[in-house]
């Protein structure tokens, strides 16, 4: 959790100096942690398949860190998912990888598109937060804030 929080504080620092009264910025961040290791996106074919098989027939965890910041400071707040993948072939993973959109996504894939939804075997936590953004603690939090103020 430590890696995503600091990332989305650290997307949120260009704004510090300029953030007004009665603004609000939020920021986010999405890792994948699996075997002590952060997944992040992939760069190229070979590190998106790696990725893909080593969470293949296994559970892993989906972090997102959510930061506020405002005149008055910087919240954060994160949430944790598991989610447990069927085990993919090598075919599987090739095809996907050749859509091009394990490229733009922690791990390597988007649970909410086609592969995502074929190879997820099991989800234990929040949905939108294996998609991105944990909808429910967000909406909580933003609504924390605009009730101070």
């Amino acid at each position: 959790a430590e890696i995503a929080l600091f990332l989305a504080q650290k997307k949120a620092i260009p704004f510090q100096q300029n953030v007004q009264k009665n603004q609000l910025i939020i920021t986010a961040d999405t890792i994948v942690w699996h075997q002590h290791q952060c997944l992040g996106k992939p760069e190229n074919d070979l590190q998106a398949l790696q990725m893909l098989q080593q969470l293949s027939g296994s559970t892993h965890e989906v972090i997102t860190a959510v930061g506020f910041l405002t005149y008055h400071g910087y919240e954060s707040l994160h949430a944790i998912s598991k989610v447990t993948f069927k085990i993919m072939s090598n075919k599987d993973i090739t095809e996907y990888i050749a859509t091009r959109q394990p490229f733009d996504k922690a791990g390597g894939y988007g649970i909410q598109d086609t592969f995502g939804k074929k190879v997820v075997q099991n989800i234990e936590g929040s949905f939108t937060n294996v998609v991105g953004l944990p909808v429910e603690p967000t909406q909580k939090k933003i609504n924390e804030i605009l009730e101070r103020g």
